[in-house]
């Protein structure tokens, strides 16, 4: 299994895992300023799956957010995936009492919105 990042933009990375040498998801971080990160667009293909690839595809973006010493790291799972972000160190705070970057609260609201299932703001423990 392979991790790498394909940057056309520096704002927008895209990380690619391969299994055998085979295209076999994707994931990104999308820098919203020098000090903010969202992490998402987390997909394995379904002939993949089962493979703990997406797990090694989260540590790789978990590792890249670390390594550029970010303030904050949000991702917007769907609720039944909340566990599975939870051993990246990913946890749930008050979104009414703690300042969000208004673009992810934007985002989450229509998430909220528009996705039948329930959507989470969770945003990484820095000293996981």
């Amino acid at each position: 299994t392979n991790v790498d990042t394909l940057s056309l933009h520096d704002a927008l990375p895209i990380s690619i895992v391969t299994y055998q040498d085979r295209f076999a998801g994707v994931g990104r971080l999308v820098y919203l300023n020098e000090a903010e990160a969202e992490m998402g667009g987390i997909y394995i293909l379904d002939e993949f799956r089962g493979l703990s690839l997406a797990s090694e595809l989260v540590a790789y973006l978990v590792e890249e957010a670390k390594s550029r010493v970010l303030k904050e790291v949000y991702c917007l799972p769907f609720h039944e995936l909340k566990h599975f972000y939870e051993k990246f160190g990913f946890t749930t705070f008050d979104v009414q009492n703690t300042a969000v970057n208004e673009k992810v609260l934007k985002k989450f609201n229509w998430c909220l919105g528009n996705y039948q299932k329930d959507v989470l703001l969770l945003k990484l423990n820095q000293s996981y």
